[in-house]
């Protein structure tokens, strides 16, 4: 008799989990902030690396002390709009676990689903959930912010959890960054507090400070655009286009001719102004370390 009970409450576990995965709207969705009072809740988050020239991945992880979700649902969006969704892998600990992944792939929307039947409520599991391998244009990375979070215990009761960065879009388009802190020579960034690999490391070059127009226009809204026929690098947001033509010592902005502390030149295929010039054309505040070399770049 036990036995069958214990197989009835199994099969019922299972039947939960499997809804959650394939039927999404029959779920309560999780706002953060949420959280129970009784347990700290879980973080998620993601992280952002180049794959060669035409690939590019982001890792979503999740860190916590609390039990491991035995199910979800995740909506991302993503910018900009010539980058692609290539496939959908599951993560270190999701590996024998089915994923539910969008069919119908809306562009600048990645939608996965899983459910681990299996699951043992483990503690302080923390780990990889998904890996989404995007197809891109030279030097551009996704942009990502989660627009919908759903999280199942084992036991059918929903995760609490906050977004790494403390954001949670209501759906549209990704929403721009706050603050990127750049370090000279250094392949990583942080966007918002997420942490970024790229292959487009600042450097000083005669004194002057030279950072990745595209990489730090794109995360703070704006369109870069290169212009080949010219060899002109084209930034358009904020009320403002401005026009960089390489190895010029002046750019165009809003048709207005601006000195630069240096010319815009290109290094391993990607294009960088001085670092004044940033916060000309964005608006920004700029910090830097001496110490460590580290740039805090901020716009509101």
């Amino acid at each position: 008799m036990k036995a069958k009970i214990l197989g009835k409450q199994h099969a019922i576990k299972i039947l939960l989990l499997f809804l959650l995965a394939v039927a999404p709207a029959v779920l309560l969705t999780v706002f953060p902030g949420k959280a129970s009072c009784l347990e700290e809740p879980m973080e998620i988050g993601t992280t952002v690396f180049a794959l060669g020239i035409d690939e590019a991945a982001v890792e979503v992880s999740i860190v916590g002390s609390g039990a491991f979700p035995a199910a979800g649902k995740l909506e991302l969006t993503y910018s900009p709009e010539a980058i692609t969704v290539k496939e959908i892998l599951p993560g270190d600990r999701l590996k024998n676990v089915p994923l539910f992944a969008s069919k119908i792939m809306e562009p600048g929307i990645v939608r996965v689903s899983w459910a681990d039947p299996l699951a043992d409520g483990e503690k302080n599991a923390e780990g990889s959930l998904l890996r989404i391998i995007f197809k891109r244009e030279k030097e551009q990375l996704p942009i990502l912010n989660f627009s919908q979070v759903e999280l199942i215990r084992a036991d059918g009761s929903t995760v609490s959890f906050r977004v790494n960065g403390g954001k949670l879009e209501t759906g549209g388009a990704a929403c721009c960054a706050n603050e990127i802190v750049l370090q000279i020579d250094r392949e990583k960034a942080w966007v918002d507090g997420y942490p970024v690999v790229f292959s487009a490391a600042p450097f000083l070059s005669g004194g002057c400070t030279m950072v990745p127009v595209r990489f730090i226009g794109e995360h703070f809204g704006v369109e870069v655009a290169w212009l080949p026929e010219k060899d002109q690098v084209r930034i358009e947001g904020g009320h403002k286009t401005v026009l960089l033509t390489i190895n010029s010592s002046s750019a165009l902005v809003n048709g207005v001719k601006v000195k630069l502390d240096f010319p815009a030149i290109i290094k391993g295929g990607i294009a960088y102004v001085p670092l004044r010039f940033v916060s000309t054309i964005l608006n920004a505040d700029i910090i830097w370390d001496g110490v460590e070399q580290k740039i805090t770049i901020t716009r509101f």
